[in-house]
């Protein structure tokens, strides 16, 4: 089980990797053309060191990308920071943590969930309607093993496409995403 939310950023990072991080000062910068938000928000190394926002503002303009920043556990000084220079909450990411034994009591239909690496196109197609482009997909291809997809399928039809990948013994689903017509069955 996950001891602390460090390592789960960690396996985050580790299991979604952008193309290129940049370190300046206390923070982290993500050098990645598009994707969501999170993925290329500056991080702060430190929960009790006063941050220099100004610092991540111009690295972030350098990289030609709008000033993002993730608030981690702990960060309450960042967060105020941030609020009052007219920051404001706008993708908030959910966390959801379990021991797999819990999410493996009862066991999905045959034909109806396939493990598959590389993703198919359909998988694709999932992804792009849910906002997913493919800059967010070659992160999944820059993941290190052990990573596969899923390809869910409900009533013969398409149902949806998660990526799930491995590291230090903690999976994490990433990219989850069920049609529309196919949610809550």
């Amino acid at each position: 089980m996950i001891k602390h939310s460090e390592e789960l950023y960690n396996v985050i990072e580790q299991t979604w990797p952008t193309r290129r991080r940049k370190t300046i000062g206390h923070w982290t910068l993500s050098d990645q053309l598009a994707g969501k938000k999170w993925v290329f928000a500056a991080t702060f190394a430190g929960a009790h060191n006063a941050p220099n926002i100004e610092t991540a503002e111009i690295g972030m303009l350098e990289l030609k990308q709008t000033s993002i920043f993730m608030i981690q556990d702990g960060q309450s000084q960042l967060d105020h920071e941030l609020h009052l220079r007219g920051y404001s909450i706008i993708d908030p990411m959910y966390i959801f943590v379990t021991p797999t034994d819990k999410l493996t009591k009862k066991l999905p239909p045959r034909m109806c969930t396939f493990d598959i690496w590389e993703p198919l196109e359909i998988q694709k197609d999932i992804w792009a309607q849910a906002g997913i482009d493919p800059n967010c997909v070659e992160n999944m291809y820059r993941a290190k093993h052990p990573k596969t997809s899923l390809f869910m399928r409900w009533e013969g039809r398409p149902a949806g496409t998660a990526f799930l990948a491995i590291h230090n013994n903690i999976a994490i689903v990433h990219a989850l995403e069920i049609l529309p017509q196919q949610q809550r069955k």
